[in-house]
């Protein structure tokens, strides 16, 4: 026990005296739960022990100051304190008293994920501090802070980078370039939040797992699981969740789940309803599958449709994602492309460039004359318009194919305004 020394004043003479009370406190506490991994969130793929969401964990005292021993009438007057910083930066305590030398903390409150919580325990006013802190990891617990934050900032900037990487969700990709490029601080909420607790709500619309996917997302460690496929870590947060939620197939994100991860022309309309908030969401399809007859004999309608549809809605302001097949827009398209290539249906953003060329590399308004088409597009987390620089700090080549080339391969058009 520690002695304590106060000076008391007697009212009735104004006699000051000395009194001693000896006291005990608290020296150490201790979790006697397991802790649980997940990042340290350095940017460095390392890992650290923590809370996780849903779970209990239990402390207890293990000292008191100079090895003294309380009553168990004292013990009834024990304290249990816990706070920790709330997103404005406000201290939040909860004290529990009457706990006894043992304390069980249930982390339930989504508020208190990717914070710093501090545990103190005392006798009655007698306060020491003698604290631990546990970091409390973000829902997505193995995704590293540092890396996520750097992500969103980059897609704040250059919103192209969006990338759907190893992964079927090309057209999530599309619908989260557009968020990010046009109301940034709302892409930015959303990304954040969904890292840190789990869900996020945009527009009245909430992003989360499908409620049977839960556990698996929110445990995944994109640094060792073999299952992970290669995608920025906030890319595939934000769209192999959004995606999930909207499975009926049980999408958690992994590799070889292409067929679950399609973004087929109904859910695209839905969320840049939904999601974006878009009043006006049309889909405009051509045919959904290869019209080879019809392109054989050489009609020329999705060359019509390519410059007084698409790139007509996307100068009056339209966003546009065009459905294709992927080797439209591969580095080096072959002279042609085959049946072979039925069904392989991906989406891309357009944004305009368009021209239309003859045989002598000139604008051409007669389509019977065209056998070049180029025109601006972003996809794989890359603005393709010939003059937007690469991570090599070298310029993206804008597509640039034959006409017969993009007959061979246009499905339709979603348009958003």
């Amino acid at each position: 026990m520690a002695k304590a020394t106060f000076t008391v004043t007697v009212k009735s003479t104004g006699q000051q005296m000395s009194t001693s009370i000896w006291i005990i406190s608290v020296e150490e506490i201790e979790c006697i739960s397991d802790l649980d991994e997940g990042s340290n969130n350095k940017g460095d793929g390392g890992t650290q022990d923590g809370f996780i969401y849903g779970k209990e964990y239990e402390f207890k005292i293990k000292k008191y100051q100079d090895d003294s021993l309380p009553s168990e009438d004292m013990k009834k007057k024990i304290i249990w304190e816990y706070s920790y910083k709330n997103e404005d930066g406000e201290r939040i305590t909860n004290t529990i008293e009457s706990s006894g030398e043992t304390f069980k903390l249930k982390i339930d409150n989504l508020e208190m994920l990717g914070k710093e919580i501090s545990i103190c325990a005392y006798l009655g006013k007698q306060r020491r501090d003698r604290k631990l802190e546990f970091l409390c990891h973000n829902r997505f617990r193995y995704f590293d802070k540092k890396i996520v934050e750097q992500q969103i900032e980059e897609r704040l900037v250059k919103p192209w980078k969006t990338n759907q990487g190893g992964t079927s969700l090309c057209g999530m990709a599309c619908l989260f370039y557009i968020f990010a490029k046009n109301d940034k601080q709302g892409y930015k909420t959303l990304a954040e939040t969904l890292h840190r607790t789990g869900k996020a709500t945009h527009n009245g619309y909430t992003v989360e797992p499908d409620e049977d996917a839960k556990e698996e997302m929110y445990n995944t460690n994109p640094k060792t699981s073999k299952e992970h496929p290669w995608i920025p870590e906030i890319d595939w947060i934000t769209m192999a969740t959004t995606r999930s939620k909207e499975s009926d197939f049980g999408y958690t994100g992994k590799k070889g789940q292409d067929a679950s991860a399609i973004n087929w022309p109904w859910l695209m309309t839905n969320l840049g309803k939904k999601l974006l908030g878009y009043s006006t969401v049309k889909m405009d399809y051509y045919k959904v599958n290869k019209s080879y007859i019809r392109d054989f004999f050489g009609s020329d309608e999705k060359i019509r449709i390519l410059e007084e549809d698409i790139d007509k809605d996307y100068q009056n302001g339209f966003e546009i994602c065009m459905m294709i097949d992927g080797d439209m827009v591969a580095s080096n398209p072959g002279p042609d492309y085959s049946i072979n290539d039925f069904g392989e249906y991906h989406w891309v953003t357009y944004e305009g460039g368009l021209e239309l060329l003859n045989s002598e590399k000139r604008t051409e308004p007669d389509y019977d004359k065209v056998t070049n088409v180029e025109f601006n597009v972003v996809t794989w987390g890359e603005l393709k318009d010939g003059k937007t620089l690469d991570d090599k700090n070298k310029p993206m080549d804008k597509i640039e194919i034959t006409k017969k080339q993009f007959i061979s391969n246009y499905y339709g058009y979603l348009k958003l305004k």
